[in-house]
């Protein structure tokens, strides 16, 4: 071959590579693509996925009379009976698994007993004195005996080193005493989120404990708009006034001297956030998904200062934890509103953070939280 043509071919040999190389970076370029949409996708799924659901042990098909108690567990998540180990398997549907067994992720078995006992069939690892919601109980790290065959009706991971927690249900000389047992994959703050929602005997069903008021001396604030009241700039207790409409929620108002005070909003209930932006007649604007009673309910919480929330959409939080704070009166903190909160309490599959609305239909979706508190 000539110098004159071998140049040439060099040139095609070169050209021929650089357009493989290109439809080769091109896929990948688009695969990366497709994981990363994929991803946000999935996530905004799982976002709207988010949220708690109460199951009460007696609704339950076939479960042991012996358990009374409900639960507050995560939205998506369900719960059976398993008559071979007595117990009752809450699972998540969308792990892998064979079975619901395979895919548990709480155990729940109960005994009667004077005080609280270990099974002869484990090794005990760890053992902490607890309280929870006022009940006393004791959190275990335990692990089966090398000796000991496979327990059987239960999930593989309880044959492995993994965490239960006993808590006493009654005062009674002999108590029934539930033992709630975790997978070791699952997040300890839905375990521990469990925990403090459940409930015994009559008050099973119930939601979490008494409500906290999102503010000290809520209802006594609670003087200028109470909930479903009609306002129009004309008639509004407080002035000026730009809103028209039934009232969706209450206005706890601050009292005097707190203009520059940081008052503190709280949750009213568990739950999980929903919503965390700044927003039209708001400012900032929290919204939970809380279970209240049984039911789903988002409680709206506006006018907060934004750069004090520290939430973020998906956070679990508890009864009483700190929100932020209000924002400052007259500013953009509350849109130009004096300094209050607005608390009000939705029931619907979205949020809805309006905080007026035009007929008396469409207030039929609020609740009024004095009915609560």
């Amino acid at each position: 071959m000539t110098p004159n043509i071998r140049i040439p071919f060099i040139i095609i040999v070169v050209a021929l590579v650089a357009g493989i190389l290109f439809v080769m970076s091109t896929k990948i370029g688009m695969d990366i693509f497709d994981r990363m949409t994929t991803t946000v996708f999935q996530d905004a799924e799982i976002e709207q996925k988010g949220g708690i659901r109460m199951v009460t042990a007696k609704d339950i098909p076939n479960a042991d009379k012996g358990f009374d108690f409900s639960a507050e567990i995560p939205e998506g998540w369900n719960a059976e009976y398993v008559s071979g180990s007595r117990a009752i398997n809450i699972y998540d549907p969308a792990m892998d698994g064979n079975s619901n067994l395979e895919k548990s992720q709480i155990l729940v078995t109960y005994f009667t007993a004077p005080d609280f006992l270990t099974l002869s069939t484990v090794n005990i690892i760890e053992r902490k004195q607890l309280v929870i919601h006022g009940r006393p109980a004791v959190s275990y790290v335990i692990e089966k005996k090398p000796t000991v065959p496979a327990f059987t009706s239960q999930p593989s991971w309880r044959n492995v080193r993994h965490t239960v927690t006993d808590i006493r249900s009654t005062d009674a000389v002999r108590s029934t005493f539930y033992v709630f047992a975790k997978n070791p994959a699952l997040s300890p703050e839905i375990f521990q989120n469990m925990l403090e929602s459940v409930r015994f005997g009559s008050s099973a069903g119930t939601s979490k404990s008494v409500l906290v008021e999102p503010m000290e001396d809520f209802a006594k604030r609670v003087n200028k708009k109470p909930f479903g009241i009609f306002i129009t700039p004309d008639n509004s207790p407080t002035q000026p006034e730009r809103f028209r409409g039934y009232h969706t929620g209450v206005d706890a108002e601050i009292y005097p001297g707190e203009e520059n005070a940081n008052i503190f909003v709280r949750a009213a209930a568990a739950g999980t956030v929903a919503f965390v932006q700044e927003a039209s007649g708001y400012g900032g604007v929290v919204v939970i998904k809380h279970a209240i009673a049984g039911k789903e309910v988002y409680g709206v919480y506006g006018h907060l200062r934004r750069s004090s929330i520290i939430l973020n959409v998906r956070d679990a939080v508890k009864a009483g934890d700190v929100i932020g704070t209000l924002g400052a009166g007259g500013t953009p903190e509350t849109d130009g509103e004096r300094k209050h909160l607005h608390f009000g309490m939705y029931q619907g599959e979205v949020p809805d953070v309006r905080g007026y609305v035009q007929t008396k239909e469409e207030l039929k979706n609020w609740l009024n939280p004095l009915d609560f508190f």
